[in-house]
């Protein structure tokens, strides 16, 4: 054992209980990346609605982008090393604001900064080349046209259909059905500076620039108004439309564009996009650390859920754990699931019930609340009652994997967003890992036999790899399942769980850490590799010390390298996204990731289960 170990284990979790609210939860807001909030920006001057007040300051918009732009010109969609340039949807929405608010912002480099990026997207097929949802909102600023973008018929929004919108994915659905407004009404509409010209980004076309080919329809009261009526009733309680910031703008904008024309409507839609208005600035603007860096939804309890679970992991069971495990317990919905954060209480998800159980079953003794053991009961109910046909888990639905005709209808969004929610290794391990905490085993559970039929069926034959739909990518996709597979019964002798751990093991890099890039999604050639990071790191470390395999020079390295990359500032960073969005596609920034995984890993190491 490294004696250095335990003094440093100590001091991380003496750090991350310093960072518990009053409430007894943690906050570290996940982000997809600045180019939101130049989004953002562009959408207030679209909107000018009255009565509110942006905390966005233009100024530190236009700093922030300047420090972030790349040598080529390009931005990046999230943090990767491995990448040669950035992401040209990026690049775009930045470039659009830096044009449109040079003269408000107190720079005198906006414009070498915009010289490079149009150089570089130019060179990456101009405005054209950008995916369905840039070229959504391009189109309602009016600097392109609807026609590339697939119309979705209202039809598919009749729930007595028995093939309807509810066929797609939780994130998808709030997305779709203002897309749908926006797209059918061709909603377009000009912004202009104070005294300039109307804006337009001509300059991007890599051919002949966009022009308008004719007017929007007018909307109808009757027919528009069904899907308006149907907007209005997505809201959600905290004023977001599913949690997210995109899908709220989207559907501010369908909601405005209809009381534009037709004012008397439906009274209540000033209200609804004030409530909107004020979901989205305060995450973009009032979240510490993740002011300015695009944090599309709250993931408060999820946050919670993962410090607890590890500061349990290491032994902790004081005051301030008792307090988080009686505040999960209020966020826990009435059927038994939890929600990721604030306005997801509809839709809770797999991850947050599986971890969440495994924490509160480890504080169990010490909990004094009243029906706390029925909750858990009723938590692993929910969980058993949303294994698919196949025996895995999704995240939020069960057998979410789509229907021939509406993929047909959607098939253009697929370079933009997964649309559908089928079973993926991570969700599945994480289940086992849940289902296991409480004495469910495959010698004990039908439900867990198929899980493990599934992982067995899923795993590369060769490799022993999972590919990780959550985290990027086989190393989380092994190490969440490998971990669930043991916590689940799974013996560590097992030839296709040594098999896993041998190819994790052949991965480790010099300096004793283990990454993978998001390249990893595209090529089979980056799998496993890429620059180390003490979250990836730390899911290697923890599956191999669940196989036993704490003695193995592999181990004694990772450790090391964990020890030696903390900081007393703040504890671990990764440099490079370990978080998936949608694979190939679209990567998330989980800051919380680097403060708990390394703590979980190193109180496995030190303790074995």
């Amino acid at each position: 054992m490294n004696p250095k170990a335990r003094p440093i284990l100590k001091k991380s979790v003496k750090a991350l209980l310093e960072q518990q609210d009053r409430q007894g939860c943690w906050s570290f807001p996940a982000h997809l990346g600045s180019h939101y909030i130049s989004l953002y920006a562009l959408f207030l001057e679209w909107l000018r609605f009255r009565g509110f007040s942006s905390r966005l300051d233009l100024n530190r918009l236009a700093r922030i982008l300047l420090e972030t732009q790349l040598p080529d010109g390009s931005w990046r969609q999230a943090r990767d090393p491995a990448l040669p340039s950035g992401d040209i949807n990026a690049t775009v929405l930045n470039y659009a604001a830096l044009k449109f608010f040079r003269a408000c912002i107190s720079t005198a480099n906006a414009q070498p900064a915009m010289d490079a990026a149009r150089k570089f997207i130019l060179a990456a097929g101009g405005i054209d080349s950008t995916n369905q949802f840039t070229k959504t909102f391009l189109a309602l600023f009016g600097l392109r046209g609807w026609e590339e973008i697939s119309e979705i018929p209202y039809l598919i929004f009749l729930e007595a259909l028995p093939l309807n919108y509810r066929q797609f994915s939780q994130w998808v659905i709030p997305h779709l059905i203002p897309m749908a407004y926006l797209r059918h009404n061709r909603v377009s509409r000009k912004i202009r500076g104070t005294f300039g010209p109307e804006f337009d980004l001509n300059e991007l076309y890599a051919g002949h620039p966009w022009r308008p080919s004719g007017k929007e329809p007018e909307p109808s009261a009757w027919y528009d108004g069904f899907m308006v009526k149907k907007i209005l009733r997505q809201q959600r309680n905290h004023g977001s439309w599913g949690g997210y910031t995109v899908s709220t703008l989207f559907s501010i904008a369908a909601l405005d564009h209809f009381y534009r024309k037709h004012p008397g409507r439906f009274p209540a839609i000033p209200g609804a996009i004030q409530r909107g208005l004020g979901f989205v600035d305060p995450l973009y603007f009032n979240n510490g650390k993740g002011n300015y860096l695009g944090c599309l939804m709250d993931g408060g309890v999820w946050d919670t859920i993962l410090a607890a679970q590890a500061l349990a992991q290491a032994g902790e069971t004081s005051d301030p754990l008792v307090l988080a495990a009686e505040n999960l317990y209020e966020t826990q919905t009435a059927e038994g699931g939890f929600p990721y954060g604030r306005d997801f209480e509809q839709y809770p998800d797999v991850d947050d019930t599986s971890r969440a159980l495994v924490f509160l079953e480890k504080m169990a003794p010490f909990t004094r609340r009243t029906g706390a053991a029925e909750s858990r009961k009723q938590g692993l109910q929910w969980l058993l009652k949303r294994q698919n046909s196949d025996g895995g888990w999704g995240a939020f639905d069960q057998d979410n994997v789509g229907s021939r005709m509406m993929k047909l209808f959607t098939h253009n969004l697929t370079d933009s967003v997964e649309l559908f929610d089928g079973s993926s290794a991570d969700n599945t391990g994480h289940v086992l890992a849940g289902l296991g905490a409480h004495g469910l085993t495959a010698g004990h559970s039908r439900s867990v036999r198929r899980a493990v039929r599934f992982l067995r069926r899923t795993q590369d034959p060769v490799t022993g790899l999972w590919e990780g739909r959550w985290g990027i990518n086989t190393l989380y996709g092994t190490t969440q399942a490998g971990t669930g597979l043991l916590r689940a019964g799974e013996s560590p002798q097992s030839p296709y769980l040594l098999r896993a751990a041998k190819t994790l093991m052949s991965f480790q890099n010099s300096d004793g850490g283990f990454g993978e890039s998001t390249l990893s999604y595209l090529d089979d050639g980056h799998r496993g590799r890429g620059a180390s990071t003490p979250t990836q790191s730390a899911w290697v470390l923890e599956f191999l010390c669940e196989m036993g395999l704490r003695d193995a020079d592999t181990v004694s390295k990772a450790v090391n390298y964990l020890l030696e990359t903390r900081s007393d500032s703040e504890s671990w960073r990764d440099g490079s996204v370990v978080g998936t969005g949608h694979p190939g596609i679209l990567y998330v920034e989980y800051p919380v990731y680097p403060k708990v995984f390394p703590v979980m890993a190193l109180a496995n190491y030190l303790n074995p289960r």
